[in-house]
């Protein structure tokens, strides 16, 4: 009797074959769902304003590895529960699973809601979830009763093999990564004298933070060197105070409410951008840029590019982009390694992915577009780069950062934070300045450098507390809209600096005009006009304008920059008034100060009409609810208007964006939101 019940108890499983058969089975069921969240992350773009997925073809091996492990941690609590053989040990099981799955399901809650939104927006076809959810289901229950029938360690095997080749296959990628090349149209050869342009756009840097502007820190000393080879503007105005419009409107030339490009739209590919212009013209066109969130191809920001570097060909963002890793692991990086992104890509990566390239690169000509955003908040300069401006704690940084998150960047922080944020802002520069040098020093001692052009601005500039707020996107103030603009290179005057006005998109005619297109609308409005000699500037040389282009309901500001007065106004009616040329700083609001109430006056009339001159049709009249209720009506009424012909008559100068009509006219798509029967309209009419 005993030997029987002896042989009973053999044929039960022991409770290590359960856990290990549970753990396997979880792994398994973690692997078909990272390879289906794999797959759907890269065929399929983000559910709000994307062109094109921002992730690359390593997703598909990170979603099962990360996915397969998660998954197989439940599998192994389940089998704790089966195993257990006290109720203790069950009910411990039971409760650590179930509040496993409710904190999962509360962290990545925001990326559920996302993907309900592409399904039902048709960006995910139902069918295809559809399909993948029952073939999950009938792999899921042929793995199942495998499981039952194959032995632990034949499954186990399999498990590890199937992560070897996951893991190879990341590790391949990661040693050589791809960079997206976009379909173009064939280029003829390009001119054999054409030269070279390099256009480098410093994310995030305001002008009076640089040695070469007068900052008492040294933090430029590499800039000032180079600068010193060519022309340096002294009062360079962004369009806009956040990226992705500012970029837009120096690729195309055109002001936000022309362009179009917000927080919900990405750059409409209808309009001509610098990468296509030239690329048509013979130019090899490549673009590197490591902002994250707005710079990526998706965006429309690699319009045009032949081959545009994104951070979506990182394993880091790819990894980011996983629902668990951006809900799990980043947090866990953001708390206890560093209070920053954990997929930022610093300059000496850019380098070295610059440099790759440009040994790979055809004979011809070349547009190269770089763009680094070490400047950009946290503010906290690489471990292996020292500190020279002061010692600044990556743990303060990241309270002040964690405030300002709060607070939607407005708030009254004391001096000393503001002044440890200034001096880790400080600290990147330099290193930002260290790199850039470095860069230019091994291009210059490349093949067909003499014939080169390089330009160096920056997209917006950065708020220390200035008007209230932080960071940068949430007013028009002139720390965030001044940058540094130095070119240098063949024909060019070295030593020069030119105080005058300029506007930053202007860069659009600059480059083309550089390049050999001397058409009137690019010879008008090239920045080489302020150190052509003899140069009168005329009523069109005297302004410009910057829009907030948020897209969204809010305040909306518009802004007037001229020779002397900067003229703010809101979508409130609020006004400010600032006479920046004797108040840098903008403390004093004279908007109700009686003796400025004919500038004011004057300064509106000339906001309104330069709006309403600029060329049509307007992509963004959002943006324009700054200038009133009137105002929004002849926007609508505008924007159903055929573009402004550039041979036509106009006031003094040219109308703004007027260099867009030089070439054939292509239908705009506007936006990808449900549209407004104005624009309903618009896309019915014949503007081809």
């Amino acid at each position: 009797m005993a030997e029987s019940d002896a042989q009973m108890n053999d044929t039960k499983p022991r409770p290590t074959a359960s856990i290990g058969r549970c753990t396997a089975l979880g792994v398994l069921l973690g692997l078909l769902i990272g390879a289906l969240e794999g797959m759907c992350r890269y065929r399929y773009p983000d559910p709000r304003i994307f062109l094109t997925p921002s992730v690359s073809y390593v997703i598909l091996f990170l979603g099962p590895l990360l996915d397969g492990l998660a998954a197989g941690f439940f599998g192994l609590l389940t089998g704790l529960f089966i195993a257990s053989r006290s109720r203790i040990g069950r009910l411990a099981s039971l409760i650590g699973g179930v509040c496993l799955v409710a904190g999962l399901v509360f962290a990545i809650r925001e990326d559920l809601r996302d993907v309900a939104v592409m399904v039902l927006k048709g960006r995910v076809p139902f069918r295809f979830l559809l399909a993948g959810g029952a073939g999950m289901l009938l792999v899921g229950a042929g793995v199942y009763i495998g499981g039952r029938l194959l032995p632990l360690r034949t499954l186990s095997a399999l498990l590890a093999g199937v992560y070897v080749l996951l893991l190879a296959g990341v590790g391949v990628y990661a040693l050589r990564p791809p960079m997206h090349r976009t379909e173009v149209a064939a280029k003829p050869a390009g001119p054999v004298a054409a030269p070279n342009i390099i256009l480098i756009t410093l994310d995030t840097l305001r002008a009076d933070h640089l040695s070469l502007y007068g900052y008492p820190r040294p933090t430029t000393p590499k800039l000032d060197q180079w600068a010193r080879q060519g022309v340096v503007f002294e009062n360079a105005i962004a369009s806009s105070s956040w990226t992705l419009p500012s970029h837009a409107s120096i690729f195309t030339g055109l002001l936000p409410h022309q362009h179009g490009a917000d927080w919900a739209k990405p750059l409409d590919p209808s309009w001509w951008t610098l990468a296509e212009v030239l690329s048509l013209r013979g130019y090899e066109s490549a673009g590197f840029t490591a902002n994250l969130g707005n710079g990526w191809m998706g965006l429309g920001m690699g319009n045009g590019f032949e081959l545009y570097d994104d951070d979506s060909t990182s394993v880091r963002h790819n990894l980011k982009s996983l629902l668990l890793g951006n809900r799990l692991l980043q947090p866990f990086y953001e708390k206890y390694v560093l209070p920053d992104t954990f997929d930022r890509r610093d300059a000496g990566q850019i380098n070295r992915d610059v440099l790759r390239w440009f040994h790979h690169r055809s004979p011809q000509p070349y547009y190269l577009f770089i763009n680094y955003f070490d400047v950009h908040e946290p503010y906290l300069a690489p471990a292996y780069f020292p500190s020279r401006l002061g010692q600044v704690s990556p743990w303060v940084v990241g309270r002040i950062e964690s405030l300002m998150d709060r607070e939607n960047n407005q708030l009254s922080l004391p001096a000393e934070d503001t002044e440890s944020l200034m001096t880790g802002y400080d600290n990147c520069l330099a290193f930002l300045d260290d790199s850039v040098g470095e860069l230019l020093d091994s291009l210059s001692r490349l093949p067909g450098w003499e014939n080169t052009i390089v330009i160096i601005t920056s997209d917006h500039g950065e708020g220390f507390g200035e008007h209230g707020t932080y960071s940068h996107a949430s007013n028009l103030h002139r720390e965030v809209l001044r940058v540094p603009l130095m070119i240098f290179g063949p024909k060019i005057p070295a030593r020069l600096r030119i105080s005058h006005l300029v506007r930053i998109q202007e860069l659009f005619e600059t480059i083309l005009q550089l390049a050999g297109m001397d058409n009137p609308p690019f010879e008008r409005a090239s920045l080489e006009r302020f150190w052509r000699p003899g140069f009168e500037p005329e009523d069109f040389d005297e302004f410009v304008v910057s829009e907030l282009s948020l897209g969204m309901p809010s305040p909306s500001p518009i802004s007037l920059t001229t020779p002397e007065w900067q003229y703010l106004r809101d979508s409130q009616g609020n006004e400010e008034l600032y006479r920046w040329v004797s108040d840098p700083t903008e403390k004093f609001n004279l908007a109700k100060s009686p003796e400025s109430q004919k500038v004011l006056r004057d300064l509106q009339t000339k906001l309104r009409a330069t709006i309403d001159e600029s060329l049509r049709p307007w992509t963004g009249t959002e943006y324009l609810t700054a200038l009133g209720k009137s105002d929004r009506a002849l926007a609508s009424a505008a924007q159903l208007t055929p573009h402004l012909d550039s041979s036509s008559a106009h006031p003094p100068g040219i109308p703004i964006g007027t260099s867009q009509a030089f070439f054939p006219r292509r239908a705009l798509t506007l936006s990808q939101r449900p549209p407004t029967p104005e624009e309903e309209l618009l896309r019915s009419l014949p503007y081809h």
